[in-house]
């Protein structure tokens, strides 16, 4: 489904429009956080004669119902509204979905194109502010606003920042055409991991915009957080290392969470060396600017530096 706000040829030079943009939504069984989604998109304050809106849709849910009556009351205040049906189901696989969306956007107009979950709220002007901070450096591939994770199920709620991923980010259509707008599909739940590591590959910037923070609608789960990043992540890690696509900061990530393993074994050749516990700690409080967000991470990287060792001795007894 298609609808036309106004067909019109635009001279992107002129300095009082905004600049010509894609938002591109996988959706798939989110009835419960799209009203909220979509309600931050009809509120952003970007010209929406200059925005494209598309739907890549796998549904078995009421989402249908909902994208219906987002297009019903708002898609005539847009460019254009896309909305489809997916037909060969991704069955959980996040990047065939993506790549549906991208491949609807490439044939727009946009010069940029806004990645959005379907379970995300972004705050207003995110869209303009998005577009002000990549157009700053042509060299910067994808730009994103971190989303935080609410922690509503104790007395205390926590907090957990994603900052570089897919959920609300946006992508240079120079990276777009560098990577024949396709993610690799066998990196089915990290297809924002895969997009990081090419785009630096390919000598892109990749860079945060952290004067604003988009909200994630469902609540964090830290076991479940912690199980993936044992379990899944890894997998995924080891295979971009296979593929020479490991980036510098996962090297670093690695390097110093596998500096905690590697505490037990200095501690038997000479105790002393267990003071080097302190200096691992202040530098990880240093980066993370919290020593509460700190402590949150800490397992979380250490859970992930096992799970690639297991990855890479999994590899070594199939290839014996």
């Amino acid at each position: 489904m298609v609808l036309s706000h106004k067909s019109i040829k635009f001279d992107l030079d002129r300095s009082d429009e905004q600049t010509h943009i894609a938002v591109c939504i996988p959706v798939s069984d989110r009835k419960d956080t799209l009203p909220v989604t979509l309600k931050s998109i009809a509120n952003d304050t970007y010209d929406k004669s200059r925005v494209v809106v598309i739907f890549y849709d796998g549904s078995t849910d009421s989402s249908d119902l909902i994208l219906q009556y987002f297009i019903k009351e708002h898609g005539p205040r847009y460019l254009k509204v896309i909305h489809r049906r997916e037909t060969t189901p991704s069955r959980g696989n996040i990047a065939k979905a993506r790549n549906g969306c991208f491949s609807l956007a490439r044939d727009t107009e946009a010069q940029y194109l806004v990645s959005l979950d379907s379970d995300v709220e972004i705050p207003k002007g995110t869209l303009k502010d998005l577009v002000d901070f990549i157009k700053k450096d042509p060299q910067i591939g994808m730009a994103s606003i971190p989303y935080v994770y609410i922690q509503d199920d104790n007395e205390h709620p926590r907090t957990f920042e994603v900052d570089v991923t897919l959920g609300c980010t946006i992508l240079s259509r120079e990276l777009l055409d560098r990577v024949d707008w396709k993610i690799d599909e066998r990196f089915a739940k990290a297809d924002d991991l895969w997009l990081g590591a090419k785009a630096e590959r390919l000598g892109f910037k990749i860079a945060c915009y952290r004067q604003k923070r988009a909200i994630h609608l469902k609540p964090l789960v830290y076991k479940d957080h912690l199980r993936k990043r044992l379990l899944e992540v890894p997998r995924y890690h080891y295979l971009l290392l296979k593929e020479g696509l490991l980036t510098r900061r996962l090297r670093r990530t690695y390097a110093y969470y596998g500096a905690y393993l590697l505490l037990p074994a200095l501690y038997l050749v000479n105790p002393l060396l267990l003071m080097l516990l302190a200096p691992l700690f202040a530098l990880g409080v240093l980066h993370y600017r919290s020593l509460r967000r700190f402590l949150m991470t800490l397992p979380v990287g250490i859970a992930m530096m096992l799970g690639l060792v297991v990855s890479l001795l999994r590899d070594m007894v199939l290839q014996q």
